[in-house]
């Protein structure tokens, strides 16, 4: 399986880049882009094959606090995987 992954920082990535992924999840999520994010993203994880986005996810790192005690913590959001890559082990690797 030749697939490329890569992780870009949100702040690196160029607008063109910016708005493909966004469309690229936009088809694979439906919707318009304001109802697809939930917070603010810090990385990208892309799968590439052959110049193609076939699976994707976000990482995000936030500071909070439980009672006295600061703690960092992190999320997971835009999983998605285009249909005929699903189940392969992808985001195993």
């Amino acid at each position: 399986m030749d697939v490329e992954f890569s992780v870009k920082a949100e702040g690196y990535m160029s607008a063109d880049e910016r708005q493909s992924l966004r469309h690229w999840l936009r088809q694979n999520f439906g919707g318009t882009i304001d109802e697809l994010i939930w917070a603010e993203v810090d990385w990208h994880v892309l799968a590439v094959k052959e110049g193609e986005c076939i699976a994707h996810v976000d990482l995000l790192k936030r500071a909070i606090r439980v009672g006295a005690k600061p703690l960092t913590i992190g999320g997971v959001g835009g999983v998605a995987t285009q249909p005929e890559w699903r189940r392969r082990g992808l985001a195993v690797r």
